[in-house]
């Protein structure tokens, strides 16, 4: 689902997505049928760019104010035989809440007018390393309103180019505001997964309304593309000549 975030950290992790409506689980299975179901998924691109030939109509079924969403980073690791697992160790918890799904014409200027433009409210629950050792809170503290740390996703690392070209910590976004950059749109609009949700997709399938258990949107294939990587092969052979166990 989180193809950019999944791109970004090369298999390293694996993303899940959640999505609630305020009306519950009805009303969320209701609307994703709604979605799926719509008659004119795509439209043209309003960007030209040849590697896009269109995108999610604009038009489609708006969520609903008071919808949440969620994106969980969970690590990938590999075990004392030196496979890669999908581990369920919760690296962060991002949180969007869209207390309105009202288009504004006023104009953003600076984050704090995007973030309200947006009609979101964003919060972020972080891995704390002396947490997790210590058994408390699943290792995962909630992210301070003021709290900045270096981010690495979508650009280059705090120390990119020479020292003087250093980002300095004071220079970053509140962490629970930095995700306004990408998801600054209204709605469903801001939710780049939405594509994902369209007809024709090979990830998604109709089934049976009455089709028992839990669907999960996760994508399986994060583990079988990150062993394809040279990274982890070069990583493997190293395991392999230090333990004799290598992954195949």
């Amino acid at each position: 689902m989180a193809e950019q975030h999944d791109s970004f950290f090369d298999g390293r992790s694996s993303f899940l997505v959640f999505l609630r409506l305020p009306g519950g689980r009805k009303a969320t299975f209701d609307y994703l049928r709604n979605l799926w179901n719509s008659p004119v998924p795509m439209v043209p691109s309003p960007h030209f760019s040849p590697l896009q030939d269109d995108a999610p109509n604009p038009n489609l079924p708006q969520l609903p104010a008071g919808t949440q969403v969620a994106l969980i980073r969970q690590l990938t690791l590999f075990d004392n035989h030196g496979g890669l697992v999908a581990s369920p160790i919760t690296e962060s918890v991002q949180i969007r809440v869209y207390r309105s799904v009202a288009q504004s014409a006023a104009p953003a200027v600076g984050i704090d007018q995007l973030v309200e433009k947006s009609g979101q409210d964003f919060y972020a629950i972080r891995l704390s390393r002396p947490l997790l050792f210590a058994h408390q809170s699943g290792g995962l503290k909630a992210a301070r309103p003021d709290e900045r740390d270096f981010t690495l996703f979508g650009g280059g690392g705090p120390d990119e180019g020479t020292p003087g070209h250093y980002t300095p910590l004071a220079a970053y976004h509140p962490v629970v505001k930095a995700c306004v950059m990408c998801h600054r749109e209204v709605g469903l609009q801001s939710l780049s997964t939405r594509g994902r949700l369209l007809k024709p997709n090979p990830l998604q399938q109709d089934v049976p309304a009455e089709a028992p258990g839990p669907r999960w949107w996760r994508d399986a294939r994060v583990l079988s593309w990150k062993q394809r990587q040279d990274d982890w092969r070069q990583l493997s052979s190293y395991l392999a000549s230090t333990s004799g166990s290598i992954p195949k």
